[in-house]
């Protein structure tokens, strides 16, 4: 179920992430307290944090995600076992990252429960609320740089390192993932083209499948890191280039395949000379582990 209410460029949840073999999800309360201040304030837990919380502070960390549940239908939920046991806390929270506002996907377990895939199993589910239940395009983990146990989790979740966040200080490492593409080929697609446009290699690449061949007016190219290559190319070739896709047809469109041919245009900077152009596309997407990646690419005039 979704509610209609906005914000910002999200839906505002009217849901909790669905509970998993061991786990299920509530909001926080303030009789949480004494576990959120126990979870907090554990040096262990908190190893990559500034410092351990204390109760003040633990409470007001309560406070500011019961706000963010009444502001944005999301925050960092309580997770329990199905005997009600408290493990820890994982949610969806807004973020500034790089000056842009981000989806995060966040998780704490207890010190003693550690090591047994809590973490993964929670983020999972929120990141397949993510999928459902919000517009964003893009979900990420904030990571410490020297933090390998929360970096593997997002790497489980389906994330991609996407480099450092050094707006931040210290600099915070940054996983990321497309949601787009875990939703319809369409969604997909159009978030194909932007970073196309937007020359992000680093989360472009995902998109990409390793088995991928693509058609290009050079020639072929076949596997991922040969077709980076040839996408990078172009990008330095023309480092200022505009591009747009237009006139979308979907040949086909199934639960595991789709099809489109489409027009797309470009405008630049090649060797300092203004320049533009404008051909044929084809594109083949599959559906693989939950998302959808490009096999094959035919660019034509």
């Amino acid at each position: 179920m979704r509610s209609s209410r906005k914000r910002g460029t999200a839906r505002v949840l009217s849901v909790l992430p669905d509970p998993t073999d061991r786990l299920r999800f509530r909001a926080m309360r303030a009789s949480d307290l004494d576990d959120v201040a126990a979870l907090l304030g554990d040096p262990r837990v908190m190893t990559y944090y500034p410092a351990p919380k204390n109760r003040d502070e633990a409470a007001a960390w309560i406070d500011a995600n019961q706000r963010r549940y009444a502001a944005d239908g999301h925050g960092l939920w309580i997770i329990e076992t199905h005997d009600g046991a408290f493990v820890g806390d994982c949610g969806l929270t807004w973020q500034r990252v790089g000056g842009e506002r981000k989806l995060e996907v966040g998780y704490h377990v207890r010190a003693d429960l550690q090591g047994r895939g809590y973490a993964t199993e929670a983020a999972v589910a929120c990141r397949d609320l993510a999928v459902t239940a919000t517009d964003a395009v893009e979900l990420v983990a904030i990571v410490h740089p020297d933090n390998a146990a929360s970096r593997r989790v997002a790497e489980r979740v389906g994330m991609t390192d996407v480099g450092l966040d050094r707006d931040s200080a210290p600099s915070r490492r940054l996983l990321g993932m497309s949601l787009a593409a875990r939703r319809t080929p369409q969604a997909f697609l159009t978030e194909y083209a932007r970073l196309t446009d937007a020359h992000d290699l680093r989360r472009l690449a995902p998109l990409i499948a390793a088995d991928a061949t693509y058609w290009f007016t050079d020639g072929s190219h076949t596997g991922r890191d040969e077709i980076l290559r040839a996408i990078a190319l172009t990008f330095d070739t023309i480092p200022d280039e505009d591009y747009v896709i237009t006139d979308i047809e979907w040949v086909a469109a199934s639960l595991d395949l789709a099809v489109a041919r489409y027009r797309f245009s470009w405008r630049g900077t090649v060797h300092g000379e203004a320049a533009e152009g404008a051909r044929r596309g084809t594109n083949v997407m599959m559906r693989r582990a939950g998302s959808w990646v490009m096999t094959h690419e035919h660019l034509s005039t």
